[in-house]
């Protein structure tokens, strides 16, 4: 029976070793990345005047019409940031069809354009005007907020895509050839 009871200890070292050691030490690795970028974007926000504190973005909302914008950089983390801006976003759409008329933004999650759209212009570190309020919990965040000025307009975003240069808006104007 000892013998039976030492080949299996065996076979399950073995198992951890070839399976579970590389398996955690990938998470591990997708951890600390997602903890880098994080850190990263926080950084650079401060960096270019684009980070709010909390009791400035309050003071913020209570005087304007603005927008709360909740980004899903991971898709399939729970990792959100929370961004600011005086802009009515959803007034300032380019797109004829506005994906949030009934109240319910879900839609916007899935409208490409739309995450493109916002991306380039509110959340990109060079082109985008919102300011970061925070990074990790933006939706927690939210409700907070929501909770105390029930008013506030938020929009979702996902920015996966756009942030790695991929979903880019179509133009199906004619271009010009060069001569």
């Amino acid at each position: 029976m000892a013998v039976v009871d030492g080949a299996f200890f065996l076979i399950l070292l073995t198992f951890a070793l070839i399976f579970l050691v590389p398996l955690l030490l990938f998470y591990a690795y997708v951890l600390c990345s997602v903890w880098l970028y994080e850190l990263r974007t926080y950084v650079c926000m401060r960096r270019k005047g684009r980070f709010l504190r909390l009791i400035d973005a309050k003071r913020s909302i209570a005087e304007s019409t603005g927008t709360l914008i909740v980004e899903y950089p991971w898709p399939g983390f729970r990792y959100t940031h929370a961004w600011w801006t005086p802009d009515d976003v959803v007034g300032k759409l380019p797109f004829a069809n506005d994906p949030n008329r009934d109240g319910d933004n879900s839609a916007f999650e899935l409208h490409a354009d739309w995450n493109q759209w916002c991306w380039d212009n509110y959340l990109a570190p060079d082109t985008g005007c919102g300011f970061l309020l925070q990074v990790w919990d933006g939706k927690e965040l939210e409700s907070r907020l929501l909770a105390e000025y029930p008013d506030l307009k938020t929009i979702r975003t996902l920015s996966d895509l756009p942030r790695l240069g991929i979903g880019t808006i179509h133009d199906d104007r004619k271009k010009e050839p060069n001569k």
